[in-house]
């Protein structure tokens, strides 16, 4: 029978311990980082000193750190950022979960549950649908929307010309 893997406490401390001491040593140069073991072969420490006395050494190598973006870099990242909580942003105001100022998901105390509401109007529904998301298509640029996001706009002008 298989054992289920759990992460224990144990574990999580040694990773954010890690993650810290590799972050503490980001001056350009390389770091030896040490993996101690008690003597029975349990992983205790991930560090960057020699292991202490009472456990043993089971790996050591160097650790460099991640040189800085360039200027062009961390550009893209601001942009690929940008983008997707555009994306975001649209998703939930499509499945009416934005959370604007003075909207309400609720519609008083009838007791009936409430949802979004996508008003189209009976004469020129489809046509309104179809340029709402050829609009969204074209601010979002077409080439960065997910195809989540085109099948969600292409599902909202079907329901309106059906």
């Amino acid at each position: 029978m298989k054992r289920a893997k759990t992460r224990t406490p144990t574990r999580f401390a040694v990773s954010t311990t890690t993650i810290v001491l590799l972050m503490l040593g980001a001056d350009g140069t390389a770091q030896h980082v040490y993996r101690c073991a008690n003597p029975n072969g349990h992983v205790v420490a991930y560090q960057s000193t020699p292991c202490s006395a009472g456990t043993r050494v089971t790996r050591t190598w160097s650790a460099v750190p991640d040189p800085p973006p360039s200027p062009s870099q961390a550009a893209a990242r601001t942009r690929e950022q940008q983008r997707r909580a555009a994306e975001s942003r649209y998703l939930s105001r499509l499945a009416g979960t934005d959370r604007r100022p003075g909207r309400s998901g609720r519609s008083g105390s009838s007791g009936k549950a409430a949802g979004p509401v996508i008003r189209v109007s009976a004469r020129g529904g489809c046509e309104d649908a179809r340029r709402r998301r050829d609009a969204m298509l074209y601010d979002l640029g077409s080439r960065q929307v997910s195809v989540q996001t085109r099948r969600l706009l292409h599902d909202h002008v079907y329901e309106a010309c059906k």
